[in-house]
């Protein structure tokens, strides 16, 4: 998975490139950069649409699952409380280390 990440990450990067701009996606202005992104998103070659699509999903996907977006989205959290494994590995269960660091 990592390496399709890294793949659509240098599609977006270098199209503007290939399109004529003159400069990679992260030395264009902002409204460049909306407008190739725009043109990704709808562009009749299936694999930009796939790279779009992925990133966006996957952006999607870790700005929700991240406690600090909730209030702005007006979700509070899960209503069942975080359950205590024993024996489990997750992190909350660890003991803290010293100096605050876990």
């Amino acid at each position: 998975m990592a390496a399709d990440v890294k793949a659509a990450l240098k599609i977006i990067e270098f199209l503007p490139l290939l399109w004529g701009a003159g400069a990679r996606l992260t030395r264009l202005s902002i409204d460049q950069q909306v407008d190739t992104v725009v043109r990704m998103q709808f562009h009749s070659n299936a694999l930009l649409r796939s790279a779009y699509n992925g990133l966006r999903t996957l952006c999607i996907f870790l700005y929700y699952t991240d406690p600090r977006a909730w209030p702005r989205i007006g979700y509070a959290g899960p209503w069942a409380p975080s359950k205590f494994y024993e024996a489990g590995n997750r992190i909350v269960n660890l003991p803290r280390l010293q100096g605050g660091v876990q």
